[in-house]
């Protein structure tokens, strides 16, 4: 496996400093948990501990089958301190472990870019034995490395000595014996005891560019086919004098159909393709040293929508989803860099050809300079997203029909501000006052006060049928997994959300009351929110004076009646309830 080497920059000048006290236990928080934070009496069941103060904490645990995903915590805190757990390098998405690996990694804090889960990707189910060392810095511990080992996982797999590309070019034969037929060969270059990986060089001709990878399976002796199916691709240079790179996932099967199972680089013009094939990461990757100049890389792309009622602009989320919810039918869509509904043609981006979508899931078409428009051909309105990759020139496309959501008649605010009451008829007075009402199809719009407070966690249901009524709306989908939101007075924050969720958001530094818009969109499934400037944030009560009371909405009551307001005096502000 890789070794990974961590330095320490020391200062030139020597300062006087107190050592910070090492954590007594660390906190293993993840799948096997549902990610509750040791905040909660789940998040504090898996701990590390250093028995021999050498100041390495260790724990072994018995992990169920694809459950091995986690972060270590320090101490006893939420998801919103993000100086309070540790991951992997956000360069590193998968780890592989097989039996006999004592693998070290190193990890640190989301701020100092570890903001990766660990995990392991070919866990099959067993005892994980883990051990930590933790590294001061300035008084913290945020940065160390783990090592993890296993002796009920697999053995490293017999792999194959070559693999090999064919593809258009030779008719997709395979080797026989000593014969290629055409095939060229990718040498594994890595050292034994690594995860297998192949490497090889291609000449093929302008337009022969269809290709799949093959090798012989050293157990069975039969022949094993690698390729994403069905996959049309461009390679392009992002920068003058650059190779254009490429990575692809792959999928393995006993048989081949020459006429879909394979890889087709549309843009080919003839040359050298160099090919690399990781083997247990089922990852392709495509280099291409003469690739020509991609000039879509821009700084700003429009959408232009051709509705019923008439063309709009939209602002292009680059690289990202943008999510479209029309209140009129969409006849099509096209792309330019120009912000105008007649955009100059020389701006205009489009499919290479001209391509009628559906609601059968996502598609996805390669973008040229002057291409077509992407036509939708649906009856009813629709609601989905695209996502433009400028690196790749191509874009994705999913949209479906918009449901009708008029028998929903509240979503209701549900978390740290209702003090975590049980959504149910039971509580329906309580939660009379943390309606969001509807706004138009499938919109739900409140505003309501939420106090200061360290665990500032929350999510909604549709109907008040109890926790597991399956009624919720989260952030995520699994319970006690708590993720930020950063909500300002300037500008709307979105977060997407999980229907039948039970995941949190947690509000990020919560320190003072604030009024707070929500908005719900179902179709989108889009959570919306800013802080109001104004309200009971800011109000002054003198001395002397009698409370004064807000609705949770942040209106001033001059005599409250039956239900839940807050009471501001001298002393400061309290969530009250008044019967």
């Amino acid at each position: 496996m890789k070794t990974f080497l961590l330095t320490a920059m020391m200062a030139s000048a020597m300062l006087t400093a107190v050592a910070a006290t090492p954590p007594e236990v660390l906190y293993l928080v993840g799948d096997i948990n549902n990610w509750s934070d040791p905040t909660f009496e789940e998040g504090q069941r898996y701990q590390l501990t250093d028995t021999d103060n050498d100041g390495i904490y260790t724990g072994s645990f018995e992990i169920p089958a694809q459950q091995c995903q986690f972060k270590i915590f320090t101490k006893q805190a939420g998801w919103t301190d993000s100086e309070s757990y540790l991951g992997l390098p956000d360069s590193v998405n998968i780890w592989y472990l097989f039996k006999g690996d004592v693998d070290t990694m190193p990890i640190g804090t989301w701020p100092e870019g570890y903001g990766n889960n660990i995990f392991l990707s070919n866990w099959v189910g067993g005892t994980l034995n883990i051990s930590v060392k933790l590294t001061e810095t300035e008084g913290k511990y945020t940065s160390g490395s783990i090592t993890l080992s296993s002796d009920t996982q697999p053995e490293f797999p017999k792999v194959p000595k070559n693999a090999y590309l064919i593809g258009e070019f030779n008719d997709y034969k395979t080797p026989k014996g000593d014969n290629l037929n055409g095939a060229f060969p990718l040498t594994r270059y890595t050292d034994d005891g690594t995860l297998p990986a192949y490497e090889g060089r291609a000449t093929i001709p302008a337009g022969k560019a269809s290709i799949a990878i093959c090798y012989t399976d050293p157990e069975s002796g039969k022949t094993v086919y690698v390729c994403p199916l069905g996959v049309t691709t461009e390679l392009y240079s992002q920068a003058a004098g650059e190779p254009a790179i490429n990575n692809y996932v792959t999928v393995s099967a006993d048989e081949f159909n020459k006429e879909t199972d394979h890889l087709t680089i549309t843009n080919w013009t003839g040359g050298v393709l160099i090919v690399r094939f990781g083997l247990i990461e089922n990852i392709m990757q495509l280099q291409w040293d003469a690739a020509p100049l991609n000039d879509f890389i821009v700084d700003n792309l429009y959408m232009i929508l051709d509705t019923k009622a008439g063309k709009e602009v939209m602002p292009v989320n680059l690289n990202y989803y943008t999510f479209i919810e029309q209140p009129t039918k969409i006849n099509s869509i096209i792309f330019s860099t120009e912000n105008s509904t007649d955009p100059d043609p020389s701006t205009i981006w489009g499919v290479v050809k001209t391509e009628d979508n559906n609601c059968d899931g996502y598609h996805q078409y390669n973008l040229a300079k002057g291409g077509n428009p992407i036509i939708l051909d649906f009856p009813e309105l629709v609601t989905g997203y695209v996502y433009v990759n400028t690196y790749g020139r191509w874009v994705m496309t999913s949209f479906d029909k918009i449901p009708d959501y008029s028998d929903l008649e509240a979503i209701y605010l549900v978390g740290y501000m209702t003090n975590w009451e049980n959504p149910s008829e039971a509580n329906a007075e309580v939660y009379e006052q943390y309606k969001l009402e509807p706004a138009g199809n499938g919109i739900f719009r409140g505003s309501f006060l939420c106090p200061a407070s360290e665990s500032p966690y929350f999510r909604f249901y549709q109907v008040l049928s109890g926790w597991d009524g399956g009624a919720s709306i989260g952030a995520t989908l699994e319970d006690y997994e708590n993720t930020p939101i950063v909500v300002n007075t300037d500008e709307w924050s979105a977060s997407r959300f999980v229907i039948g969720g039970k995941g949190n958001w947690a509000l990020s530094d919560w320190n003072e009351d604030r009024t707070v818009d929500f908005e719900i969109n179902m179709a989108s499934q889009v959570l919306s929110m800013i802080v109001r400037p104004s309200g009971i944030n800011g109000v002054e009560v003198a001395p002397d004076s009698e409370a004064a009371y807000f609705t949770l909405q942040g209106v001033r009551v001059a005599q409250p009646t039956n239900g839940i307001y807050i009471k501001v005096t001298s002393k400061g502000s309290e969530k009250v309830y008044i019967r």
